[in-house]
């Protein structure tokens, strides 16, 4: 990959693209005809390190599992790669029962973020944003899922505030007070 590729995708993220577009363009370049290539991924791991986030390639055919988890893995949900590709449902698992409904029987695909409830391997609950993308074959047949997914559990826990804050002051500020001599 040439320094000009890279630019145009640091120079996306950093004129308010998403930071999904430079995971995605990790993955893109990771991958040759559906496979990793080889040495690439020792390349492009910092980028997505460094930024916070947990990028993904799985794969549903011949036999589903994850071909590429970014060691991020491990600071996000405490698992490290190796357990993803050891146990190919490790990552519905891990979801809040509650939330496996968004993800359906099978991998969904949708052009917004999906925000999930998930516990950590150490039992915490976390909420993560991910953005993902089917990977076709030259037949039109999904293939794999690539997505990227990032840590947003103090955003989440900031808004769950702001929304009760604004709830009590819903009921409350309009509430006469009284005074009692």
């Amino acid at each position: 990959m040439n320094i000009q590729i890279l630019l145009r995708q640091i120079r996306r993220v950093a004129l308010g693209g998403a930071l999904a577009g430079m995971a995605y363009g990790t993955l893109k370049a990771l991958r040759t005809d559906g496979h990793q290539q080889v040495g690439e991924e020792e390349h492009f791991r910092p980028p997505a390190d460094y930024a916070g986030l947990l990028v993904y390639r799985y794969g549903l055919l011949p036999k589903p599992g994850f071909e590429y988890v970014s060691p991020s893995s491990t600071a996000i949900t405490g698992y490290p790669p190796e357990d993803y590709y050891a146990d190919p449902d490790l990552d519905f698992e891990q979801v809040h029962p509650e939330d496996r409904l968004l993800l359906g029987d099978s991998r969904r695909f949708t052009r917004g973020p999906l925000v999930l409830r998930r516990y950590r391997k150490d039992g915490a609950l976390i909420w993560t944003e991910q953005h993902e993308q089917p990977v076709y074959d030259g037949s039109g047949n999904v293939v794999a899922i690539e997505g990227v997914a990032w840590d947003v559990t103090e955003r989440e826990l900031a808004e769950g505030a702001l929304r009760q804050s604004e709830g009590f002051r819903a009921v409350f500020g309009s509430a006469t007070l009284g005074m009692a001599f």
